[in-house]
Parts: C-alpha cells; structure tokens; sequence
C-alpha cells in the first residue's frame, strides 16, 4: 500500500517541505537528513521549499539509495547535474503557488522510509470511501 501510494489531504499551493513538516508533523531535522530523494509528479526534487504541490499530485519519498543511480538522485548531490534532465522546473511552481484551498496528494514510500514514515503517513491518510477515484 505504502508503495503503491496513500492519499492524503493538503493545503494546494504548499511547498513539499512546508506539506511534510506543518501538515503531516515530521520533525524539519529527520526531512532535511533522512528524506534525501524526492520526486514530484516522476520528477526529481532538488529544493523542498520551491517545489509545490498541487491537487493530484504525486509524491514520492526515499532515503538514501546505493550506487550511482542513489548518488544522481539525491537531493542537491554531487551528480545532480547528471539529472537535468529529469528534474523538476520550480520556475513554475513559484507562479503559481498562491491557494488556500485543499486538495489531495498522493504520497509514496520506498526503502526505510516505508517503516520509519508508514505509521504518521497512514494517520493522516483519507479513507478509500471519501478519496476521489483514479481512472487508471
């Protein structure tokens, strides 16, 4: 389940680190350090505080990943570079920001982040009943 995604309530418009800290109450020490790669809508997030979030949007969260693959992928890292590509664009998240409205993300879990985050993120988890479906 924690893999596949969890739906959650949010503010629209909020940062992720601003969504991870105020909303779901994750110490801002344990996100800085131990959530070191992060993906935005399949896109990597270098900036917690630029990057926004939005209704629909999906959210994914690890901790640090072995290899070169772990190493291009972490947050800010040596090879972020490498990822230019694949990285998301805030320049268009800042613009757009501006919402006090709720919405739903939907926020997954990999590697140690399924054991260590997977009981406060199911807290805060919107029951399938009142969840809006997906047409997959």
């Amino acid at each position: 389940m924690l893999l596949e995604g969890v739906p959650v309530s949010l503010i629209k418009g909020c940062s992720i680190r601003s969504f991870l800290c105020d909303q779901l109450m994750i110490e801002a020490d344990y996100v800085e350090k131990r959530i070191t790669t992060v993906f935005l809508d399949g896109r990597v997030v270098d900036s917690l505080d630029e990057a926004i979030l939005r209704d629909g949007s999906i959210l994914a969260l690890s901790a640090a990943m072995p290899g070169l693959v772990g190493a291009t992928l972490r947050r800010n890292g040596f090879y972020s570079a490498m990822r230019a590509s694949i990285s998301q664009d805030n320049s268009l998240s800042v613009q757009t920001a501006v919402s006090s409205s709720r919405g739903i993300v939907l926020v997954k879990l990999f590697n140690l982040l399924v054991a260590e985050l997977g009981p406060v993120l199911l807290r805060h988890a919107i029951p399938p009943s009142f969840s809006t479906e997906r047409n997959d």
